[in-house]
C-alpha cells in the first residue's frame, strides 16, 4: 500500500491504489474494525483484499465460512485461490471440512484439492501413508498398475507360444511388444480411474468475470456462420470407446499369434507348413475386418444418436485394426515364412545329395 501511495503521488494519479481503497470500502461496509483488521493482519498482498471484496459481492451468504475459514487457517490467500477455483463447490467442501478442525480445513487449503465424497472405505494404515505421502503412494499404484498388466499380458504370451517354440531374441522381442503394451493399457487404467485427468476445467462461479455492455448487433456472428463453444478435450465415454477397441485388436493379435505357434508345433515338413500358414491369410488379416466393423458400428450408433458425436472414437478402431496388422504380419508372419522358405530349400537340396551319394 505505501509503494502504491508513494506512486500515485509520483504520478498525480491514484492507478492501481483507488482499486483498493475501494475493496476496502466493500469490506468495511460487511465487517466491523476488529473483524477487518484481524483479516488484514492475515493478509500478505492487496490482490488478496480485492478477491476478498470480490467473494463478499458474488457470494454473501458465504462470506460468513470464508472469513472463518480465513481467520482458522491464518491464510487468507489459499482459501481466497481455493473458493475462486472451484467455487460454490469449494465452500461447500469448506463447509465441511470446518468441523473436523483447524488441521483438516489447512489440509484443504493447502493442497488445494477437491474432497472425494464419492470415495469408499480404506484401511486406515493405508489411508493415513497415502496422506502423509501422496506422491509416493500415487507412484506405487501407476507401477502396480503397470506391473500387473505386464505379468498378466506375459503370462498370455507363455500361454500361446511355449518356450520350447522360442529363441532368445524372439522371447527378448516378445518381452519389449509386452512392455509396450503394457503401458497402453496402464494409461487406458488411468485415465479410466481418473478421468478428470481428461475433463476440462469448469469455470468457477465465483471468479471474476468482466461484463461490458455492447450493442447485440454487433457482436452477433455472419448469417451461415455457426457459433462454437468451448469443449472438454475427450470425455469418459470416448477413452471408455477406444479403450475397447484396444482390447478387441490386442485379442485378435494373440489370436493370431496362438495359431502360428499351433503350426509350428505340428510335425511337418516345413513346405506343408508354409501351406498352412498361406491358408491363414485371412485370419491375419482378421484386425483389419474388425477394425472396420468397429469404425462402421460407432458410426451408425452416431446417426442413431445412442452415443454422442465423436469421429476420434469411431475411427480409432480402424487405426488399431492396422496397427495390429501389421504387427502380426511384418512381425511375425514374414519372418516365420522366411524361416519355413529357407528350411525348405534346405531340405529339396538335401535330397539329390543323398541320392548321388546312395
Amino acid at each position: 500500500v505505501r509503494s502504491l501511495a508513494a506512486d500515485a503521488n509520483q504520478h498525480n494519479d491514484l492507478g492501481d491504489l483507488e482499486p483498493f481503497y475501494s475493496d476496502l470500502l466493500s469490506l468495511g461496509r460487511r465487517l466491523d474494525w476488529t473483524q477487518l483488521g484481524e483479516l488484514l493482519r492475515r493478509t500478505q498482498n492487496v490482490r488478496t483484499v480485492g478477491e476478498y471484496a470480490h467473494l463478499a459481492r458474488v457470494a454473501p451468504d458465504q462470506f460468513p465460512l470464508i472469513y472463518s475459514a480465513a481467520i482458522l487457517t491464518d491464510s487468507p490467500d489459499g482459501v481466497a485461490s481455493y473458493l475462486l477455483n472451484f467455487g460454490s463447490a469449494g465452500a461447500a467442501d469448506l463447509k465441511r471440512s470446518l468441523p473436523l478442525g483447524s488441521g483438516a480445513v489447512r489440509l484443504l487449503v493447502d493442497r488445494q484439492l477437491p474432497v472425494n465424497t464419492g470415495a469408499s472405505a480404506s484401511l486406515g494404515s493405508v489411508a493415513q501413508t497415502a496422506l502423509l505421502h501422496p506422491r509416493l503412494m500415487l507412484v506405487g499404484k501407476y507401477l502396480g498398475y503397470i506391473l500387473g498388466i505386464f505379468l498378466l499380458l506375459r503370462g498370455l504370451e507363455r500361454w500361446m507360444i511355449p518356450t520350447a517354440h522360442r529363441s532368445g531374441s524372439a522371447g527378448a522381442l516378445e518381452a519389449l511388444r509386452v512392455g509396450a503394451l503394457s503401458l497402453l493399457f496402464a494409461a487406458l487404467l488411468f485415465i479410466a480411474s481418473e478421468p478428470f485427468l481428461l475433463r476440462a476445467a469448469s469455470l468457477s462461479d465465483y471468479a471474476a468475470q468482466l461484463h461490458i455492455p455492447v450493442l447485440l448487433s454487433s457482436v452477433s456472428p455472419p448469417a451461415g456462420q455457426p457459433s462454437t463453444s468451448p469443449s472438454s478435450l475427450m470425455d469418459t465415454s470416448t477413452v471408455v470407446s477406444i479403450g475397447i477397441f484396444a482390447v478387441l485388436q490386442v485379442v485378435m493379435y494373440m489370436l493370431c499369434v496362438r495359431k502360428l505357434a499351433d503350426i509350428d508345433r505340428l510335425d511337418l515338413p516345413p513346405a506343408l507348413k508354409l501351406k498352412l500358414v498361406e491358408n491363414e491369410e485371412n485370419l491375419f488379416d482378421s484386425g483389419l475386418y474388425v477394425g472396420m466393423m468397429g469404425t462402421a458400428a460407432a458410426l451408425v450408433l452416431m446417426v442413431l444418436h445412442v452415443i454422442d458425436q465423436n469421429l476420434l472414437a469411431a475411427y480409432s478402431s480402424n487405426l488399431f485394426g492396422i496397427v495390429c496388422v501389421a504387427f502380426v504380419k511384418i512381425g511375425h508372419v514374414r519372418g516365420y515364412k522366411r524361416r519355413l522358405i529357407l528350411q525348405s530349400q534346405t531340405v529339396v537340396s538335401a535330397v539329390p545329395t543323398t541320392a548321388a551319394a546312395q
